[in-house]
């Protein structure tokens, strides 16, 4: 799973003491809940300027400069925020979530345990700080984090997610199943989630089982590329190399800069005995990827098997001109 940037923001008060209202942090505020943050981003710069004072003002446009990739930023808007009001627990988290995805894992669990200080019950900072625990290997304090996350919010499906990584990392199919099986019911149209239970499943011996939890998740989004990968793998390890060969160059059409995705769809045409067409996937997977050594050294072979077998023997006399 590929961590995005996870923010928090309320829209409580946004309006700071005596101050008088700021309606450009208002219409920011209600933009950023719309999801239209590059729209927003002026707004709030703009409340920024004419209230420097306002720690909310700094909070709100700092998860604006992160949500469109302007983390460097973003951590400096919520260290202003939290110089203005040191115990501002969803500054804190802020810069706890954007720390950890700077790699900066100290510093961000430091943030997370202050935000959690000032509210326990917070789920959003028990699965961050997870995320940070799992980066730097303390696999058993990210279990308990993300389980502290689930006990404060049941629905939070990114934690069993996690959770479910966690536990087959650590060997634990049967918990790893579960906690799968749990983001599933807590959000039957996560592709991801889905595609998470069926390489559970695939694993654990399940193969029918996984091809249709990866065929929930196409139905969900047809073009989610891990659960094409994993389908066209169900596929082609229940001996369907058809049906193998459509799925991967299904990826081979949304990936077509992928090395891996052409040497993928050229070893499962070598299984199904299309030798030519393997040659041709495997010749461009080389072209795009020369370390995949492996293909390299399947397209070579043949190839120069091929060449060889088309050459004039030695002991064979041209014709006179």
């Amino acid at each position: 799973m590929v961590k995005t940037l996870c923010l928090i923001f309320i829209t409580a008060g946004l309006v700071g003491g005596e101050r008088a209202p700021n309606l450009h942090l208002s219409k920011g505020v209600a933009l950023l809940q719309k999801g239209a943050f590059e729209e927003a981003l002026p707004l709030l710069r703009t409340a920024v300027k004419e209230d420097p004072l306002s720690e909310e003002a700094h909070n709100y446009y700092g998860f604006a400069l992160g949500r469109t990739g302007r983390l460097s930023e973003a951590v400096e808007e919520f260290r202003k925020a939290l110089k203005l009001k040191p115990h501002y627990p969803e500054a804190l988290y802020n810069l706890g979530a954007a720390l950890n995805l700077q790699g900066e894992h100290t510093g961000a669990a430091e943030n997370l345990r202050a935000a959690l200080t000032l509210r326990p019950n917070f789920p959003e900072a028990e699965k961050e700080m997870g995320f940070g625990l799992t980066q730097t290997g303390d696999l058993a304090g990210a279990i308990q984090a993300f389980r502290r996350a689930i006990r404060q919010r049941p629905d939070m499906v990114t934690a069993y997610n996690e959770l479910g990584l966690l536990y087959a990392r650590t060997g634990d199919q049967e918990q790893a199943l579960s906690q799968f099986r749990q983001a599933v019911a807590a959000d039957p149209n996560s592709a991801e989630s889905h595609s998470n239970f069926g390489v559970a499943l695939h694993q654990s011996g399940d193969l029918d089982g996984a091809i249709d939890e990866f065929q929930k998740a196409l139905s969900i989004n047809p073009q989610f590329i891990e659960g094409l990968k994993n389908l066209a793998q169900a596929m082609r390890d229940k001996g369907d190399l058809n049906a193998a060969i459509h799925y991967y160059r299904q990826v081979v059409s949304l990936q077509p800069e992928s090395g891996v995705a052409y040497a993928d769809l050229g070893f499962a045409l070598k299984r199904s005995s299309q030798l030519e067409q393997a040659l041709e996937e495997l010749r461009k997977a080389v072209s795009l990827s020369p370390e995949l050594a492996r293909a390299h050294f399947i397209w070579r072979k043949p190839l120069l098997r091929w060449v060889s077998l088309r050459r004039p023997s030695r002991s064979m006399k041209l014709p006179l001109g």
